[in-house]
């Protein structure tokens, strides 16, 4: 080989080596032509996760050969429209933003699957009430004879009348259990000359009943709250529900007024006017409605998020998860996504129909409610 010969060829090595060396560097570090712009840009990422996983994942209405969970790298700078999808499973859309050198992350999503409900109970009367362990519930039977209470026990499938009050003579108006999971309060209104309200209290574990004419005599216990937080003469108007660091949240039914004190020196560290609230599982965050508004106050963080505002009375609402909750409203349930960045994700898991109200089962992923569906009147579960 001829001494200009090797010239050449030491001097286009060189030039391939100046050439290239800096793509290589750019192409590693993320930068990419994007000949739309006629631009060199550094990309982002856009990590996706999903309950269940196996989803679809759509970017500007283009499949991607990735399914959840996913990490789709090189992704030019701009306002991206992702839609996740399943079979059988309502689809979930949102519209993003990737942004040079850093990651977008939308790691909450569920999708909620779409089944019919099944009858778990069938009765006439809207009354039923979960107990706080999940795994029984109770009932209310009007019948002809009178008002009839049951327990439904998950673990065996087996129903048991607890109680039973002829007609005509009262009402049963509300159900509830214990904090313990062992008692149910029965509120009568008895129709008699003083039209007053009775507190039946039932044992389920021993079958014993004690019958008060005033809820300060056992409720504090019963529903496992500290005595002092509460006028005792006040409580039946108030609900009454231990939350963040211990403290308690007091909901006055008549003045609409809601405060969260703490109970040992009943300093108020949150007060606001709520029609009803709902605590977290990590009970960091209070949920409540306020006429027609959904808001979430969060006492890590002391911010008040206004969630939803809707023209029709928010019957109920619960917590599904950290990241969705439900609502009854219109005669649908609602579910109801908690990511703000751009339109929240809405559907109707419950249909609208004749709904009365609902209890969610977070770990067993269901909710049950109360209502008509199709010719049937009774409670159901939905699993989502």
């Amino acid at each position: 080989m001829t001494l200009p010969y090797r010239r050449i060829v030491y001097i286009s090595f060189i030039a391939i080596f100046l050439i290239v060396t800096p793509i290589v560097i750019l192409y590693t570090t993320g930068y990419r032509y994007n000949f739309q712009t006629n631009k060199l840009q550094k990309t982002g990422i856009l990590i996706l996760k999903s309950s269940p996983l196996g989803a679809k994942i759509y970017l500007n209405g283009e499949l991607r050969k990735e399914t959840t969970p996913a990490r789709i790298t090189n992704l030019f700078p701009n306002d991206y429209t992702i839609k996740i999808e399943k079979e059988n499973f309502y689809p979930w859309q949102k519209n993003l933003p990737i942004e040079s050198s850093l990651t977008t992350f939308a790691e909450n999503i569920t999708l909620f699957e779409k089944l019919l409900p099944a009858e778990v109970v069938e009765n006439n009367s809207e009354l039923f009430s979960l107990a706080p362990n999940k795994e029984k519930i109770i009932y209310l039977d009007k019948k002809e004879t009178g008002d009839e209470v049951w327990l439904l026990n998950f673990k065996n499938n087996k129903s048991s009348l607890i109680y039973r009050i002829s007609e005509g003579k009262n009402d049963i108006v509300n159900l509830e259990w214990s904090n313990d999971n062992q008692k149910v309060l029965l509120t009568v209104n008895f129709s008699d000359a003083t039209d007053s309200h009775k507190y039946i209290m039932i044992n389920t574990e021993t079958n014993e009943i004690s019958v008060y004419q005033k809820l300060s005599d056992f409720y504090f216990t019963f529903s496992g709250v500290p005595i002092n937080i509460a006028d005792a003469n006040l409580l039946p108007d108030l609900d009454v529900a231990t939350g963040y660091s211990g403290a308690v949240a007091v909901l006055d039914k008549k003045t609409k007024n809601i405060s969260v004190v703490k109970p040992t020196s009943l300093d108020v560290i949150f007060e606001t006017k709520a029609d009803q609230a709902a605590w977290s599982s990590d009970v960091k965050k209070l949920l409540y409605t306020t006429d027609f508004e959904i808001w979430i106050y969060n006492f890590s963080t002391e911010e008040k998020t206004l969630i939803s505002r809707y023209s029709q009375e928010i019957k109920k609402v619960d917590w599904v998860n950290e990241n969705y909750i439900a609502a009854l409203l219109g005669g649908a349930v609602k579910i109801i996504e908690l990511d703000e960045r751009d339109q929240r994700n809405v559907i109707d898991l419950i249909a609208p129909g004749e709904i009365n109200n609902f209890f969610i089962d977070s770990a067993k992923q269901s909710i049950y409610f109360s209502g008509v569906i199709g010719n049937k009147k009774g409670v159901f579960e939905l699993p989502y």
